[in-house]
C-alpha cells in the first residue's frame, strides 16, 4: 500500500518533464500586503496547464516568507529569491526560466479574474496572427474597492495609432504567443519605467496586437503617487522609444513632437501647442505611410476629447481614455 505503482510514477515523471502551455511571470518586491491574493488569483484559474515563475527581487518585508509558504503548496510555482537587481532584470530573468509557448504577465499587487488565462489562450488559438494580447481592466484602490473601468482599443491598427498618445496595453494583463516572435523576448534596461512600452513599440513593427474588451484584471492603484523625478524618467524613456521605434524617427525633430503628444493633458493655454502637434503628426503620417491614417485620425480625435480629463493614475504610462 505504501509503494507507488511504477506506471503511476512514470506518468507523473513524464508530466513533470513536459513544458506547460503557459508560463506566468511575476516579479515581486516588497508586496507583502497583496502578493498572496495576486498569486492565488493565478493558481485558481479555470485553465490549469501553466507554471508560475516568481522572482523575489530582494524583498525586505515578509514577501519572501509568504511566497515560500505558497510555493510549498503548489508545484506549479517556481520561486527564485535573489538580491535586488530591479524590475527589468527580474523580468528578463523570469523570461529565461519560462518554458511555455504562451507567456502571461502578472504583477504582485494585482488580481486576475478566474477566466483570464482561459479566455486569452482561447483567443490566441483562434487568432493565430495575433502575438500580443492585452485585456480591459478595472482600477482598484489599496483596499480592493473599484475606482473605474478601463476601456481598451481592441484592434491592431487602433493600438499602434494610440502609441503616440499613451500606452494602450496594460502590461500585467498581457499574454504573448512567443512562437510568432522573430527573436527571444527581452526588456531593454535603457528604458526605465517604460520598458514594456518600448517592447510594444519594437514588437509592433513585427507582429500584431489585440486587446480583449472584457476586464480580466483588477489593476491596483497603491495610493502612493510617483515622485516627480520618477515620472520624468518614465516619460523621457517613453519619448525616446517613440522617437526611435516609430515613423517619427524620419521627422526633423522626433523628440520634440513626441514630447508634445505623449500623454498630454493640461490647461487651455497649452492646448494650441498640443493641437498643432496632432496636426503635424497626422500630416507626417500621410507622407511617411507610417500607420493607418484613419486609425490615427480616430485616436487623435479621442486625444482631443481627453485632453482636459482628470486621470486616475499619477503615472504617465497609461493612455486613459474612457473611464466609467
Amino acid at each position: 500500500m505504501g509503494q507507488r505503482s511504477p506506471i503511476m510514477a512514470e506518468q507523473k515523471q513524464d508530466k513533470a518533464s513536459q513544458s506547460p502551455l503557459i508560463s506566468v511571470i511575476m516579479p515581486v518586491y516588497n508586496a507583502q500586503a497583496y502578493v498572496k491574493e495576486a498569486v492565488f488569483s493565478i493558481l485558481e484559474q479555470s485553465f490549469t496547464d501553466f507554471e508560475v515563475i516568481i522572482v523575489d527581487d530582494g524583498s525586505t518585508d515578509a514577501s519572501g516568507r509568504i511566497l515560500a509558504d505558497i510555493a510549498r503548496q503548489d508545484s506549479r510555482i517556481h520561486l527564485y529569491s535573489r538580491t535586488n537587481h530591479g524590475l527589468i532584470s527580474s523580468l528578463n530573468f523570469a523570461l529565461d526560466k519560462a518554458r511555455g509557448q504562451y507567456l502571461a504577465r502578472m504583477d504582485a499587487d494585482d488580481v486576475s479574474t478566474p477566466q483570464r488565462l482561459q479566455q486569452q489562450l482561447q483567443f490566441l488559438q483562434q487568432h493565430p496572427d495575433i502575438a500580443v494580447l492585452g485585456t480591459g481592466y478595472v482600477y482598484i484602490d489599496q483596499h480592493g474597492h473599484r475606482l473605474g473601468k478601463r476601456h481598451t482599443c481592441m484592434y491592431h491598427d487602433d493600438i499602434v495609432a494610440s502609441f503616440f498618445f499613451g500606452n494602450p496595453i496594460a502590461h500585467p494583463s498581457v499574454m504573448v504567443n512567443r512562437r510568432l516572435l522573430r527573436q527571444p523576448l527581452n526588456y531593454e534596461a535603457d528604458y526605465i519605467g517604460a520598458e514594456d512600452f518600448q517592447l510594444w513599440l519594437r514588437l509592433s513593427q513585427q507582429v500584431r496586437f489585440a486587446n480583449l474588451p472584457e476586464p480580466l484584471l483588477y489593476y491596483r492603484l497603491s495610493g502612493q503617487s510617483h515622485s516627480d523625478h520618477l515620472q520624468q524618467v518614465q516619460r523621457d524613456s517613453a519619448i525616446r522609444a517613440i522617437s526611435k521605434f516609430t515613423f517619427l524617427k524620419l521627422s526633423p525633430d522626433p523628440e520634440s513632437l513626441a514630447q508634445a503628444l505623449f500623454n498630454s493633458a493640461g490647461a487651455w493655454r497649452d492646448y494650441p501647442q498640443f493641437l498643432f502637434a496632432c496636426i503635424k503628426l497626422n500630416l507626417f503620417n500621410i507622407k511617411a505611410s507610417g500607420v493607418s491614417a484613419w486609425a490615427l485620425l480616430k485616436r487623435t480625435l479621442i486625444a482631443q476629447r481627453s485632453y482636459f480629463r482628470r486621470r486616475l493614475r499619477a503615472s504617465t504610462m497609461t493612455e486613459e481614455r474612457r473611464i466609467e
